[in-house]
């Protein structure tokens, strides 16, 4: 359907309180109405705006979009859409409003149609309809973008003059008739242009996050270890088989910690099949493929010195046992007993002392080896945990939970004062092809409804304020693509083929980088919880890196990470930002994400924004900040496209650029589908 409308911009504020603009119309559709008595309200019910349409230059300020016919005097505005009109008119005033009602009287002349008041803002696909008489004078509706209908059966007598009421309040469409609600529904406008402003949080101190936040995670699933990180015979390989390229690319992005050997792998790990001079080859029954075990503990531990992280150890509690966890640790950390002495006898005289360890991965979950119970779950961390610490009360400890109460309570009233950290995952979008960026942009939120509903759980069982922390352990944008896994029917597949899509270059995208940008933002907003992140994973499948036989590509994630390593100052200060949504069909997101981080003597601020918008630049308000005009260092990721990715040849496709942006009235412009680090002072 398409309109004839005259609409003037008007301001509707939305749940988060911001300063949306909203327009508000009034229009005709394949017919003529009338309409008098015109009314802007503010949420005081004060009148902000009015015509009364007396002079037949009452709408000469307003601006024409489109054909059509409209004469305005004697108290009228009568517009008329021909009958065969497939376009919208529009005629917009420059101002705007906030919690905005419209109230006229409005009249059906002629024509199928009865008359349309218009509300939100321009969509791609249109506007917001709200339509009394329409769909050939048999119903009432609001018609959104992309061709949704809510509407309830009715008609528009012809030649009577109508009491109309339309509200735009609280991100919801409301509709009266002669002082009958006839029709509500969400608004779905689109506000993602809308200028954005940065504010402080009055008394808000800055909070000193956790580098950890940056870490990263392997596991022995197709490429990542072997012919990954670790190639022996490789020209690129030093003397231990590690690939040097590897290496320091993520020394360049400064890896804190690498959580290993999995993931799925670990439980149907045995660690004392893959230390010493005879190595035991075993099949993993999670993935379906031989491993050699030659990459194991001490080999792992020596490429995290020289990657310069410390190492992570995720034990195996599905067909492991807590003494085969314990036994472990004392082969890592002890030089006495038989487990340590076994170490200095493979030609490891020093401990390895390895602080991180986890027990379990994943153990809620069907598809893991070894799955537990809710009842078996705690008693065996529990008792996991206290023989662990019996070999080494210094560790810091994990245990596999998830974001919900029905399995982390029971977890934590059995072994959470035994526990530093519980570990949740995430992963937010599944399948083996490419996902459209809108689509991506729309799961930017998700992680933080995880992290907020773990926290939950954590005070709830008496754990909260950081007496036990969150590592999000494993997350990523996109699921690993592995048909097949927990599948263990009789006439079940392994489609290995199937693992190749996770190659596939022009996957990863700005999408993955705004994602991993927002992902990253969330972590630092709750810093004072979540204590330890780890990108799954490092190196191939859905890793920042790709690894070749003759080089590697760094995929645009890899790059968020180099920014946020880099440029960050180690303090982040709680901000207030106000920003329009982006939507998807349905769905809408904050357009903007941004944490703003601070030296340690608070003179040197540097902010992360992310524009998530495909197309179109946003205006941000920063003079709370930044009251200078002088141009600001910036380092922009952006790409070519929101779909731009690098690949073998064009490894450079998608990479920061150090750039001064300009200020004008304390305002910045930033670039659509990028993620900035903007210098505001020093």
């Amino acid at each position: 359907m398409k309109i004839l409308v005259l609409l003037l911009a008007a301001g509707c504020s939305c749940l988060t309180a911001l300063a949306v603009d909203f327009r508000l119309g009034v229009g005709a559709f394949q017919g003529t109405a009338a309409f008098s008595d015109l009314r802007v309200t503010d949420a005081k019910n004060e009148v902000v705006y009015q015509n009364d349409f007396k002079s037949v230059d009452g709408v000469k300020d307003w601006v024409t979009f489109g054909p059509g016919k409209w004469v305005c005097g004697n108290g009228e505005l009568v517009q008329t859409a021909n009958v065969t009109a497939k376009e919208a008119v529009a005629l917009t005033i420059p101002r705007t409003f906030r919690n905005a009602t419209l109230t006229m009287k409005a009249k059906r002349l002629s024509g199928p149609e009865g008359f349309i008041v218009m509300t939100g803002t321009p969509h791609k696909t249109g506007g917001e309809w709200v339509i009394f008489g329409g769909w050939g004078n048999t119903y009432h509706g609001v018609e959104q973008p992309p061709f949704k209908y809510i509407r309830v059966p009715a008609s528009i007598e012809a030649g009577r003059w109508y009491d109309v009421k339309v509200t735009c309040t609280d991100k919801r469409i409301r509709a009266w008739l002669d002082g009958k609600l006839v029709l509500e529904a969400e608004s779905v406008a689109d506000t993602s242009t809308q200028p954005a402003s940065l504010a402080p949080v009055k008394d808000a101190k800055s909070i000193t996050y956790s580098p950890m936040i940056f870490g990263h995670f392997l596991e022995h699933f197709d490429t990542q270890v072997y012919g990954g990180i670790f190639d022996p015979g490789s020209p690129l390989a030093d003397e231990d088989g590690f690939r040097k390229d590897v290496i320091e690319a993520l020394r360049e992005i400064k890896t804190p910690i690498v959580r290993w050997p999995g993931g799925c792998f670990v439980s149907d790990y045995h660690w004392k099949c893959g230390v010493g001079p005879k190595r035991e080859p075993m099949w993993n029954k999670a993935w379906a493929v031989e491993d050699p075990n030659t990459f194991g503990t001490d080999e792992y531990v020596k490429w995290c010195r020289k990657v310069g992280c410390e190492p992570y150890i995720c034990t195996n509690a599905g067909t492991g046992t807590p003494e085969e966890m314990s036994d472990w640790v004392e082969y890592c950390n002890l030089s006495v007993g038989k487990w340590g002495r076994l170490r200095m006898a493979n030609g490891y005289e020093k401990p390895h002392n390895v602080m991180y360890w986890s027990v379990g991965n994943e153990n809620w979950g069907r598809h893991e080896i070894g799955a537990k119970t809710v009842e078996e779950w705690g008693p065996l961390v529990r008792e996991s945990a206290k023989m662990m610490r019996g070999a080494d009360r210094r560790i810091i400890l994990f245990a596999a939970a998830l974001a919900n109460e029905n399995w982390t309570l029971p977890l934590l009233k059995h072994a959470g004062y035994l526990l530093d950290y519980v570990s949740v995952h995430g992963y937010y979008v599944w399948g083996g092809g490419s996902n459209p960026y809108l689509t991506c942009m729309m799961r930017t939120v998700n992680p933080e409804a995880d992290i907020m509903r773990t926290i939950n759980v954590l005070e709830k069982a008496g754990f909260g304020g950081g007496k036990i922390g969150i590592a999000f352990d494993e997350w990523n944008l996109r699921g690993w693509y592995h048909p097949g896994l927990g599948n263990y029917g009789k006439n079940a597949v392994m489609d290995y083929d199937a693992r190749r899509k996770n190659d596939i270059a022009a996957t990863y995208t700005m999408a993955d980088a705004l994602f991993s940008a927002c992902f990253l933002n969330t972590c630092l907003r709750h810093s004072d919880v979540v204590k330890m992140a780890n990108f799954s994973p490092a190196v191939n499948t859905r890793g920042a890196i790709f690894v070749h036989p003759k080089g590697i590509v760094k995929r645009t994630s890899y790059h968020v990470f180099w920014m946020y390593t880099h440029l960050l100052e180690k303090n982040m200060l709680p901000v207030s930002l106000e920003c329009g949504n982006l939507s998807n069909g349905n769905a809408s997101v904050p357009v903007l994400d941004a944490v703003l981080t601070v030296s340690d003597d608070g003179k040197r601020r540097v902010l992360a924004i992310v524009n998530k918008h495909p197309e179109k630049a946003v205006q941000l308000d920063i003079s709370a900040f930044n009251p200078g005009s002088a141009d600001l260092e910036t380092t922009v990721l952006a790409g070519d496209s929101p779909d731009a990715f690098n690949d073998i040849g064009k490894e450079n496709r998608v990479v920061p650029v150090k750039t001064a942006l300009s200020v004008a009235d304390g305002k910045v412009t930033l670039a659509p589908h990028s993620l900035s680090c903007i210098v505001l002072g020093r």
